[in-house]
């Protein structure tokens, strides 16, 4: 058994239940150093690095072989652009919705962002997840006959989008750590959290940071020129 989250809950849990040698992050590198006295192996696995790498590098000690030197490869994009279906308008993805506040870019940048990228000729498509999210979906496409506010969809149907789209703007939300897996360019958009240790994983994928960590301050056209 291997612990990637490093968590007493977990630890806890999964000790409890699971046979055989338990392996886990020690001490000093899990995320609550108390997860660690559950295991019989504890590994150090070097905090000052990026999330998938520490999990990449966990599971290398944890079953005796070498951590590959190359970038990981989540090997799901080729099924997603298998199944894609013909898309006679190109299209971009904005992902608007995620949980906390502090991580919400605000809509009238959005809808700036919306009307600059309106002459590039392609249209945008607006997923959701949530009743309040489809009312921001709504608000954000009031005006622009290029911008599709998607019906309710389940996660492989927004995969399947997120495959074929151009690229994708999105804020730090978990739809945008599947536009990573599926090699989908990407512009995620940072406010209070750290791009560097949690941020997209994966090709093709750009971190932009708002000026003091605040996304109010992060304006369209620097987003914009990103694009470009």
């Amino acid at each position: 058994m291997i612990d990637a989250q490093g968590l007493v809950k977990s630890a806890a849990l999964v000790t409890r239940l699971a046979h055989g040698i338990k392996h886990g992050m020690d001490w000093s590198t899990a995320r609550e150093p108390l997860a660690s006295l559950f295991y019989n192996r504890k590994h150090h696995i070097a905090k000052q690095q990026h999330a998938v790498e520490r999990t990449r590098e966990l599971f290398a000690k944890s079953l005796g072989y070498d951590k590959p030197q190359s970038q990981g490869d989540y090997a799901i994009a080729k099924h997603f652009l298998h199944c894609q279906q013909a898309v006679s308008d190109p299209y971009a993805v904005f992902l608007h919705a995620t949980t906390r506040d502090d991580k919400h870019w605000p809509e009238a940048n959005w809808r700036e962002l919306i009307g600059l990228v309106g002459n590039t000729g392609l249209r945008i498509k607006l997923p959701w997840g949530a009743p309040h999210e489809e009312a921001r979906a709504k608000r954000l496409a009031e005006g622009f006959d290029y911008v599709d506010v998607l019906p309710r969809m389940s996660l492989e149907e927004v995969a399947r989008v997120l495959a074929g789209a151009k690229f994708v703007v999105s804020v730090d939300t978990g739809l945008s750590h599947l536009t990573a897996a599926l090699d989908r360019p990407n512009i995620t958009l940072y406010g209070p959290t750290d791009p560097g240790l949690i941020g997209g994983y994966g090709k093709n994928q750009m971190a932009c940071c708002s000026p003091e960590q605040n996304l109010a301050n992060l304006d369209a056209t620097s987003v914009f020129g990103k694009i470009h």
